[in-house]
């Protein structure tokens, strides 16, 4: 269990467990100080969407099953064997986005016990998913989770005229990697084509891996394949220090997480893109010509934001262009709702009454904007697929903040959007 500190501007880890999957004395002093409140409750994506899943139901369980374990008289106060079971079930639901933690009056970190159950339903082979078992075999065989190829990793990149750096001779001052979902999802590659292109035109030093560049681990430890995850960091070390690799900018928040906070005392300096693009009209290498009139909302990706506390770099960005207007939904910043596609929810098949991002996408109708922006590939996808099936495609139109940036330096008109 790994213990939150409030106050930092990204989150401070201490790891004081020592078997990932086991159960110690930290969960047992969580689970037991646990009052029941609720907040967690109202917070979670997962349960304001009708699925079976609640994290205070799951804090109770596993409060039980200690009570069980520990004591000799057990446990009588708690819920009946066949709830237990339910839940158990159910933590696969969980989209691991922390909105949890932000309101939990004693800081307990449920979504790292639900990645410890998740690393125990993986090494015991039960009561795994059978599309995310497909997706770890992808994972491990191919690297992706997408494609049973590593042949289309380096696709986006044609007509770009990009640096390979896994060429020998080559170099560059900044490597961008790119990440398993922007290279394969035909929604996503927008992101990696419009951030090379906005690269190229401020005269970024900059280039790739190619077909050379693996995952990140990201997608296997968020579902407790911790196996997998450590090799694919292993690998990403190696190929960061044999192409002497030092300085990494990521499409994806779940990479640049990954890199910045869980691999241990990493040789190399990452940064989410949203973080270069400000640093760069700071220093006055990008701006904005031609004004670019449209009213637009920003939803924060839960690993940029909650994760990381990158709030005001995205909006600093979209109010640096001219002509934008720039509204807040109803739940924004720490408070932002999950689209759904994260703690490999994304690779499962799983049922609520109104899909996550259906309800994000209604909030961002609700503001009036044309166009709601996103800074993750996750979320341009799932936030996309909602605006499809509520039917909504006349009303909102899904951006990657990338997208809107190169759209503004290329001068390029907002088309009106039928009410």
């Amino acid at each position: 269990m790994s213990i939150y500190v409030h106050g930092s501007a990204t989150p401070v880890i201490m790891d004081i467990e020592d078997e990932p999957g086991k159960t110690d004395v930290t969960d047992f002093i969580f689970f037991d100080a646990c009052m029941r409140c609720g907040r967690c409750v109202a917070s979670c994506p997962s349960a304001g969407a009708k699925e079976p899943f609640s994290p205070r139901d799951f804090v109770q369980s596993m409060r039980h099953k200690l009570w069980q374990e520990y004591s000799p008289l057990g446990d009588i106060r708690f819920m009946s064997r066949h709830e237990e079971t339910q839940i158990d079930e159910n933590y696969w639901y969980c989209t691991t986005c922390r909105a949890c933690l932000e309101v939990c009056p004693i800081y307990g970190a449920t979504f790292e016990a639900v990645i410890k159950k998740r690393v125990l339903a993986i090494e015991e082979g039960l009561k795994v998913p059978k599309l995310l078992n497909q997706t770890l075999e992808k994972l491990f065989n191919y690297d992706n989770p997408w494609e049973s190829s590593k042949r289309q990793r380096g696709a986006r990149a044609e007509g770009l005229d990009l640096v390979d750096l896994s060429n020998r001779g080559t170099t560059a001052d900044l490597c961008y990697f790119v990440g398993c979902t922007t290279s394969f999802d035909d929604t996503a590659q927008g992101m990696a084509r419009s951030f090379s292109k906005i690269l190229q035109t401020t005269g970024v030093s900059f280039g790739i891996l190619g077909k050379k560049e693996p995952c990140c681990g990201d997608i296997a430890r968020r579902v407790g394949e911790l196996g997998l995850s450590t090799e694919q960091m292993e690998k990403c070390l190696d190929l960061f220090d044999k192409y002497d690799i030092t300085n990494i900018v990521t499409s994806s928040p779940h990479c640049f997480h990954t890199f910045r906070n869980e691999y241990i005392d990493a040789p190399f300096n990452v940064r989410h893109y949203t973080l270069v693009l400000w640093e760069l009209i700071q220093k006055g290498r990008l701006s904005f010509k031609k004004e670019m009139a449209a009213k637009v909302t920003f939803h924060d990706p839960c690993y940029l934001g909650r994760y990381n506390r990158i709030f005001d770099e995205p909006r600093q960005i979209i109010r640096a262009i001219p002509g934008v207007r720039l509204v807040e939904m109803a739940h924004h910043g720490a408070d932002s709702l999950c689209c759904g596609g994260g703690g490999g929810r994304m690779w499962q098949d799983l049922n609520g009454e109104v899909k996550m991002g259906e309800v994000r996408i209604r909030e961002a109708v609700a503001t009036g904007a044309q166009i709601l922006i996103t800074a993750c590939p996750l979320c341009r996808i799932m936030l996309e697929d909602a605006r499809k099936a509520a039917g909504l495609n006349e009303m909102l139109r899904v951006t990657d903040l990338n997208e809107l940036v190169l759209q503004a330096l290329e001068g390029t008109e907002v088309e009106e959007l039928k009410s």
